[in-house]
């Protein structure tokens, strides 16, 4: 028996503090493609170190200055020398709010550089880019990093008083005379989504609905988009890093296998492959840049139907499907289904053919394992059974079950939101109008979307409803055209939302719709000092853009400009190309009104 050394490292001390401010509108969506799945705390299946024992970081979070307010998503670590990669922590589960998390990371080299990132919420919920700190690997020792997080400072709307002449009464966490609401409105700083107005002018996206602050919409609204090739309904849809937008299966005159490509950059329909079997009333999940799809219907003879137990994954882009060891444990169709905080895929609700009874159960799957045993069962059932629901993940990761058919028949627009971590489910507000067979999604704004469907009277719908930012009540928004049920609904790499196909009275139709803003560079390619035109529109009506491109530093924006009432910036923005090196790069555009974020990528040659 060997005896172990003992731990006597040489450490290095450094600390970061980082505000979440909202002017680093630079996310880190623009990060090269991860490689690997992303790991959890503790970073279990990670690449195996190969590194003296007393090597690595040793790594504290500090959140406990950080309220409610703001809250940590991700942590990204890269690491520069020998090897470069790149790997995400999915930590806001454990700090949220606050609390203090520490973690060992072992790199796979032992010298070279070893950058550490966030990426964050603001008051509002949009999703931030935050700056981060780089340490020296130092070969055999290991190095103590801490990263302390505070809330941002309270920031002044323009022509506001400087902060420092701000009443203190503004600060003092009471509704005091003067104010609308806590600290905020009238003669305080203008409030944020969520938070009571009386006018505009109480709000800082300078939009008061129903006595509350909200994002601007209409404009955004609804844009068309190229028709389908066939009209087609009942289809899955997802959306990849190439930036393409994904039919999968669906109804045309019968079930259908055949996968259909969107491209928004050449702005057309192409056939993409096709499934193992046809199967439509399916859903389809995205992880690290692969399409999962369980269950389905299909049919064996004509006039009959069935369920599928599969689950179908895919790889490369187009994508290839192929059916995966794991299983369900029943026939399930018309279910809904999104990824979870902590990297499970869950399925919600749908029937279990032959038997029409709309379930409660909650089925998850963790799409890293290709496993042959079934997919888990959760203990915590749907608290309303149901089928023909729609079905999202919020920007915290939590499953969010909207609307669908009870067990009488009934139309219903009862929203229930999962909590991974916790195995709970709460009642959210219900929609203003119940719907079945709806498509939801998350936009580039951080709501969740409910979008078609069909009512209680068997009408097809237009309605389009939005979550707000508080997950308080829904907002009616600009409707689809024409109205529809059974559409293929999920958000683009592009931040926008793509409602495909779909049914009405007639039968299946072709209509393609897209929600969000949209910037468009003229031309797409540049070299550095070229001057390109950025085409913005479809943005909130009379609000201030901010562009910023992935090449330049955190923070720093690339140009900016002002909307007109109809949302667009006329003429366009101008913006020169930076000296950086020869690669894709991204665009990224957000207005202060409706905070909805889009992007787009541009070639540097």
């Amino acid at each position: 028996m060997v005896a172990s050394r003992p731990h006597t490292p040489v450490r290095l001390h450094r600390e970061a503090t980082w505000l979440l401010r909202a002017w680093l509108l630079a996310g880190l969506a623009w990060l090269p493609s991860l490689a690997g799945v992303p790991c959890l705390l503790g970073l279990a299946g990670c690449k195996r170190a190969v590194a003296p024992a007393g090597f690595g970081v040793n790594l504290t979070l500090d959140a406990q200055g950080l309220s409610a307010r703001a809250e940590v998503v991700d942590l990204v670590l890269s690491t520069a020398g020998a090897e470069t990669y790149s790997r995400v922590i999915d930590v806001r589960g454990l700090v949220a709010g606050g609390g203090v998390v520490r973690a060992r990371y072992v790199p796979g080299v032992n010298s070279g550089t070893l950058s550490f990132s966030l990426v964050a919420k603001d008051a509002s919920g949009a999703t931030r880019g935050i700056g981060g700190d780089t340490v020296s690997l130092l070969p055999g020792a290991a190095v103590d990093l801490t990263i302390r997080l505070v809330d941002p400072p309270v920031e002044q709307p323009d022509g506001g008083m400087p902060p420092d002449l701000l009443s203190p009464l503004c600060s003092n966490m009471a509704l005091d005379p003067g104010e609308v609401d806590v600290d905020c409105g009238g003669t305080c700083p203008a409030c944020e989504p969520g938070r009571s107005c009386q006018s505009a002018d109480d709000c800082a996206t300078r939009t008061c609905l129903n006595g509350h602050c909200e994002l601007a919409s209409g404009p955004p609204a609804w844009l068309p988009l190229p028709s389908l090739p066939a009209a087609r309904g009942r289809a899955a849809a997802a959306a990849l890093d190439d930036g393409s937008v994904y039919a999968i299966g669906g109804l045309v005159t019968a079930p259908e296998a055949s996968v259909l490509r969107f491209s928004p950059t050449t702005n057309d329909w192409s056939a993409a492959g096709a499934l193992p079997a046809p199967r439509e009333y399916m859903p389809a999940v995205v992880v690290s840049d692969a399409i999962y799809t369980p269950g389905g219907v299909f049919s064996p003879t004509l006039g009959t139907f069935d369920g599928y137990t599969s689950i179908l994954g895919s790889t490369g882009s187009p994508p290839s499907f192929t059916t995966l060891a794991r299983t369900l444990t029943e026939k399930r169709a018309y279910h809904g289904a999104a990824l979870g905080k902590n990297g499970r895929i869950y399925l919600v609700g749908g029937i279990a053919f032959p038997d029409p009874t709309p379930l409660g159960t909650v089925l998850s799957f963790d799409p890293s394992m290709d496993a042959a045993a079934p997919a888990s069962v959760e203990p915590a059932s749907l608290p309303l059974p149901r089928a023909e629901l729609g079905v999202a993940a919020d920007g915290e990761g939590r499953i969010v079950a909207i609307g669908g058919r009870i067990a009488n028949d009934s139309i219903v627009g009862d929203v229930s939101v999962f909590d991974p971590i916790t195995g709970a489910w709460v009642a959210g507000p219900a929609l203003g109008v119940p719907r079945r067979s709806l498509g939801a999604a998350l936009g580039g704004d951080g709501r969740i979307y409910a979008v078609g469907g069909v009512d209680g009277s068997g009408n097809a719908r237009a309605d389009v409803e939005v979550l707000t930012a508080d997950a308080a009540r829904w907002l009616p928004l600009p409707g689809l055209t024409p109205a529809r049920f059974g559409a293929a609904v999920t958000r683009g790499w592009d931040g926008r939302i793509y409602a495909i196909g779909g049914e009405a009275t007639a039968g299946p139709n072709v209509e393609v719709e897209a929600y969000g803003p949209r910037i468009s560079p003229g031309p797409a390619m540049g070299a550095p000092g070229a001057v390109i035109a950025l085409s913005c529109s479809n943005f909130a009506a009379s609000a201030k853009i901010t562009v910023t491109f992935s090449g330049d530093p955190m923070g720093k924006v690339a140009a900016s400009g002002s909307t007109n009432p109809a949302g667009s910036v006329l003429p366009s923005l101008v913006w020169q190309v930076p000296a950086v090196a020869p690669g894709t790069y991204v665009l990224t555009a957000t207005d202060d009104r409706s905070r909805y974020a889009v992007r787009t990528r541009f070639v540097v040659p």
